[in-house]
């Protein structure tokens, strides 16, 4: 697996972001994302790639959404954006593609994976690590902060609502359980 993180390098580095963040004047709901993070991080025990070991891998798109998918009338005419194609874990860019969706949350979460389950079978145990990776990766990954308070790209403010609405459905311990059972339910059939 790819995907490995060292947590003393994230807060190290969300440190740096939040000096940036503070010089630039960035708005305080910002600077608060920034440090629920930073809150979130210090109290997280970051998984070694090990832990997930199990999981099947396999190739993957990579930034695979709804977005992505160009359509002919009800036909797939095309997948874009390949760029980061790589091998991976299967259910952790199922997940990712369900967030992303804004399906992790839905009452549209079971008609996908049941359409996603004719063509692949989940393991019990795959679909909760899949989205203990997914739910490690909201909390460690820094790439929008970094992207624009050390890099400059403006573009990605926009997502910043989105990614401080994770890291507080991250930070519910119940709504991540809910989903959790919700998700294997339906992965499972």
């Amino acid at each position: 697996m790819k995907m490995t993180w060292d947590k003393a390098q994230s807060i190290e580095l969300l440190g740096v972001v939040a000096a940036a963040a503070e010089r630039s004047g960035a708005e305080g709901w910002i600077r608060d994302g920034i440090a629920k993070q930073h809150r979130m991080l210090d109290g997280l025990e970051v998984l070694p790639p090990e832990a997930f070991a199990s999981m099947p891998v396999q190739l993957l798109h990579g930034d695979f959404h709804d977005q992505q998918v160009i359509w002919q009338g009800d036909a797939i005419a095309a997948l874009v954006d390949w760029e980061i194609w790589h091998c991976d874990p299967r259910a952790w860019e199922l997940v990712r593609s369900l967030a992303f969706s804004l399906l992790l949350d839905s009452p549209l979460l079971e008609d996908y994976l049941r359409g996603y389950r004719h063509f692949v079978q989940l393991s019990e145990d795959e679909c909760r690590l899949g989205l203990r990776l997914w739910w490690q990766s909201r909390v460690v990954g820094l790439w929008a902060w970094t992207a624009h308070f050390l890099e400059g790209n403006e573009r990605v403010k926009d997502f910043f609502p989105a990614m401080i609405s994770e890291l507080d459905n991250v930070a519910d311990e119940q709504w991540k359980s809910s989903i959790e059972e919700r998700f294997v339910r339906a992965a499972r059939g």
